[in-house]
């Protein structure tokens, strides 16, 4: 990817802000975008508009977050004014640096995670200075063409690295933010949560069917086995279902699926012989016994990150 042809795109990021007549928006409108231009000379540094309120170590980091987190959740219509100061703060950025892959393709400025790493300290202050001043202006896209089976070429962009360390430290803080509206079975661009995770809840239904069946012919197979050594086969198919499926809003589909599961097994038990019928009270307590309940084994994001 290296040694790719490739060209580059126009910077995303912004450069002249409008006038906001003295208002705190959440984000700065802007009116203007930069080219292809080179980056302005830094300037001197001055006072930070807002007080950081994170503090040098990686937990006051994380309870930064967690406060956002929490005023997010009380009030969703909660109208967040200076978060800027948790974005450009160093210890924020040296997080995100750390994050990325050593080994990734370096973007139009041919800078390298190792060559960034050498001064890294001094290069995160720089960073810092001039994401507080305002004078930060994202270098252009590395376009890369990769070839594709059909003979067509399939287009990438490479940001540069700085580039790459503040949008992973912007992510950062707007998921504290944000990710309180995703649900446990909500679909993005989150980890275990991709497109393809997507398919596989769209189907959900076909392969509910077709572990219904599963299980109602290795019930009929075992059906002259002891209640016991079913019961424990069928008790880790079960929880196993649940540990997979068991996420906040699927209640209903795992009680159906329980309920069919324990109906399969009711009906294997009576077909073991014309005398072999029970109750349905009597399975009604084998059930209990061996059957684990439904129950939610993912919780809501903002509940699991809480912890």
């Amino acid at each position: 990817m290296k040694h790719e042809p490739g060209k580059s795109d126009r910077p995303v990021v912004p450069a002249k802000p409008a006038n906001t007549g003295g208002a705190k928006p959440l984000m700065v409108e802007w009116e203007e975008r930069r080219g292809l231009a080179k980056e302005k000379a830094e300037p001197a540094p001055r006072a930070d508009r807002t007080q950081c309120r994170v503090g040098s170590d990686p937990e006051g980091l994380h309870q930064a977050l967690e406060r956002i987190r929490q005023a997010a959740r009380r009030d969703k219509g909660l109208k967040f004014t200076s978060l800027w100061h948790h974005v450009y703060n160093v210890d924020r950025l040296r997080e995100a640096y750390l994050g990325l892959a050593p080994h990734a393709a370096p973007g139009e400025d041919r800078v390298t995670w190792q060559q960034y790493g050498r001064e890294l300290e001094a290069n995160l202050r720089a960073l810092s200075r001039r994401l507080a001043n305002g004078v930060y202006r994202a270098k252009p896209v590395k376009r890369v063409y990769i070839p594709k089976a059909d003979g067509r070429q399939r287009p990438i962009g490479i940001p540069a690295l700085e580039d790459k360390i503040v949008q992973r430290a912007t992510v950062a803080v707007l998921n504290a933010v944000y990710e309180t509206d995703f649900l446990g079975f909500s679909y993005g661009f989150r980890p275990g949560r991709g497109q393809h995770n997507a398919l596989d809840a769209l189907t959900i239904a076909k392969r509910l069917r077709a572990k219904l069946k599963e299980i109602k012919l290795e019930l009929r197979r075992r059906m002259h086995e002891g209640i016991a050594a079913v019961g424990r086969w069928l008790s880790s198919v079960v929880r196993g279902h649940y540990q997979y499926y068991g996420v906040p809003g699927n209640d209903r589909r795992l009680r159906a699926f329980n309920y069919r599961v324990f109906l399969h097994w009711w009906a294997a038990i009576c077909r073991r012989s014309q005398k072999g019928r029970i109750s349905l009270e009597r399975m009604t307590r084998i059930a209990t016994r061996w059957l684990p309940r439904p129950r939610v084994y993912h919780p809501y994001p903002a509940e699991r990150l809480c912890v």
